[in-house]
């Protein structure tokens, strides 16, 4: 057995008892020692969508379109790990921002490896700021449409139409 495995070992007996010792026993790999996969923990697909609120269509999605890495399989079964759960739960928050999948997948994609999360954070968050400022104005243009929307007196529908194009500069259409 390995020193590292020996001293985990013992640290877990001193701290767990006997039947705690037994389980680390049972992880340990032939030769003594702790593989590295036993110390990550490996989550089902059902297991992350309850965690990170997503069904396991949408996660197997996002694995297909690259956010999530492939995950290793047991016995047929993803096998996510934590950095999967966390990298769902950023694209959770992107989207209720307000990201499309395009964007999400630029958050994780289009920036040198080596850049840090708020400078991406920040450079998506002001083409969407930029966005919001165009609908907010589309929004507020439309307000005012609906606020003089039936104050034109019209006894008729056909008559309000006449009044909305010579308003719009159409004219009346001939056939």
């Amino acid at each position: 057995m390995s020193p590292a495995s020996l001293a985990l070992q013992a640290g877990l007996n001193a701290s767990s008892g006997a039947r705690r010792s037994r389980t680390i026993a049972a992880l340990l790999d032939r030769s003594g020692r702790l593989p590295y996969t036993s110390l990550v923990t490996q989550w089902t697909i059902s297991q992350v969508g309850r965690r990170v609120g997503l069904r396991p269509s949408a996660i197997r999605y996002y694995e297909e379109i690259g956010v999530v890495e492939p995950p290793a399989r047991v016995g047929g079964q993803r096998r996510y790990d934590d950095t999967a759960v966390e990298r769902l739960i950023v694209v959770q928050r992107a989207r209720t921002l307000g990201f499309s999948l395009d964007e999400i997948r630029a958050l994780f994609h289009e920036f040198p490896d080596d850049a840090p999360p708020a400078e991406r954070w920040k450079q998506l968050a002001q083409r969407k700021l930029a966005q919001l400022a165009e609908l907010s104005a589309r929004i507020a243009e439309r307000e005012q449409l609906l606020r003089q929307q039936g104050a034109c007196g019209c006894s008729s529908l056909e008559e309000c139409g006449r009044c909305l194009m010579e308003a719009e500069g159409a004219g009346p259409r001939t056939p």
